[in-house]
């Protein structure tokens, strides 16, 4: 079952590090910029760029600029449910 929220997300500070056992998503940012961390690796993204977080890998999306990113993010399960905290 894929998750097709494509309700446009507004991320102004960062969520917390964690996981899907899971659930795969992809990250794709429509304006502002978006710095996803990724198993320890930084990525910054700005408008038409995404990326996709495979299960089981730590993540973190983050907006370290001045204005809010807005990003769609698009889950292969309800992403909710498969979120333990790192």
């Amino acid at each position: 079952m894929t998750n097709h929220d494509f309700s446009p997300t507004l991320l102004t500070t960062q969520e917390i590090k964690h996981k899907h056992s899971r659930v795969r998503q992809f990250f794709y940012v429509l304006s502002g910029e978006l710095t996803l961390e990724l198993e320890g690796e930084v990525f910054k993204l700005r408008p038409q760029q995404g990326l996709e977080i495979a299960p089981q890998l730590v993540h973190q999306a983050r907006n370290e600029g001045e204005n809010p990113a807005e990003l769609i993010v698009i889950s292969d399960g309800i992403s909710r449910e498969d979120r333990p905290n790192i």
